[in-house]
């Protein structure tokens, strides 16, 4: 089972916001907090990283990320 956290910004990538900038924007999350754990996620095999421009970097949820992100749906928030 994942963190609260990381539920959360695993979430944000599944729906769209897949730097740690779009984040912050739409979420209101610093870059500080989030970068530690979309690495965390990615180092998991939850999340996968892309390059871009000036030293973006992109984050899409990889398959296992989802089967995840839905048992924690499911479970719903009592289990977060």
């Amino acid at each position: 089972m994942l963190m609260p956290f990381e539920f959360f910004i695993l979430f944000c990538a599944k729906v769209g916001f897949d730097t740690p900038y779009a984040i912050m924007k739409g979420m209101g999350v610093s870059v500080g907090a989030s970068s530690p754990t979309l690495k965390r996620l990615e180092e998991k095999k939850l999340l996968t990283s892309m390059p871009g421009p000036r030293n973006r970097v992109s984050y899409s949820i990889t398959e296992q990320g989802e089967v995840l992100l839905g048992l924690g749906l499911r479970a719903g928030p009592s289990a977060y």
